[in-house]
């Protein structure tokens, strides 16, 4: 598995947003989902979302987020996922903190609850 630092040196045009999503605090990986959050909103009409699409590589990568339902955590409105989805497939978060801040980020304007439950 690399490191954030390998993964932020490949060349590419989306790793200045990359590193704005995904950075280090005294040495522990922290995601901004309101930076994603609004980037998202901002750009989901006028282009495809790249940046986001690696973003998402990245946190697989770094164990942030998973494919894996089993010992991970799931948002949910009580109907449907909310976890960020990877095509069809949501993507299970790994740590209780980044589900909480997307939860933030992503639901906090809507009426509705939202319930996050961990995989067995």
């Amino acid at each position: 598995m690399r490191t954030l630092t390998e993964i932020l040196k490949e060349e590419s045009t989306d790793n200045e947003k990359l590193s704005e999503f995904i950075f280090e605090d005294n040495g522990k990986i922290k995601v901004d989902w309101k930076k994603m959050h609004q980037y998202i909103e901002e750009n989901a009409q006028n282009e495809p979302l790249m940046a986001i699409d690696k973003a998402y590589e990245a946190l697989i990568e770094l164990g942030i987020l998973s494919h894996k339902a089993d010992k991970n955590y799931l948002l949910t409105d009580g109907d449907f996922i909310q976890n960020p989805m990877w095509g069809f497939e949501p993507l299970y978060f790994t740590r209780i903190e980044d589900v909480k801040e997307y939860n933030e980020a992503e639901y906090s304007h809507r009426m509705d609850s939202t319930f996050i439950f961990k995989g067995i």
